[in-house]
C-alpha cells in the first residue's frame, strides 16, 4: 500500500492540487465532504502510463498504517503492508 501522510489540521484545508513524487505526478480531484469523511479521486502519471485511484480518509483517521519503508525525506510518503481494506 502506499500512504501519503497528512499532519493534523490537512482534512480541513485540503485543496484539489497536483504534486510529484520522482518521476509520477499524482493529483487530489473531486473532493467531496460529508461530515468526518473526504472522499475524492487520485489521478497518477508516469511516463505513458496513467491510472486514477478512489481515496477516502476520515478526520480523525480510524485505522492508521505502521510505516514499512519512508519514499521521501520529508516522510510524507511510505509503503505500508498487511492493511488490504482499512475500515472507515
Amino acid at each position: 500500500m502506499l500512504v501519503e501522510w497528512h499532519p493534523p489540521g490537512w482534512f480541513e484545508n485540503v485543496a484539489e492540487s497536483t504534486n510529484r513524487l520522482g518521476d509520477v505526478t499524482i493529483a487530489l480531484k473531486d473532493l467531496n465532504r460529508q461530515g468526518n469523511l473526504l472522499t475524492a479521486t487520485t489521478p497518477a502519471e508516469t511516463g505513458p502510463g496513467s491510472t486514477t485511484s478512489p481515496a477516502k480518509t476520515s478526520s480523525p483517521p480510524n485505522d492508521q498504517p505502521e510505516p514499512d519503508r519512508w519514499l521521501t525525506a520529508d516522510r510524507d510518503w511510505f509503503t505500508a503492508r498487511g492493511v488490504a481494506n482499512p475500515p472507515l
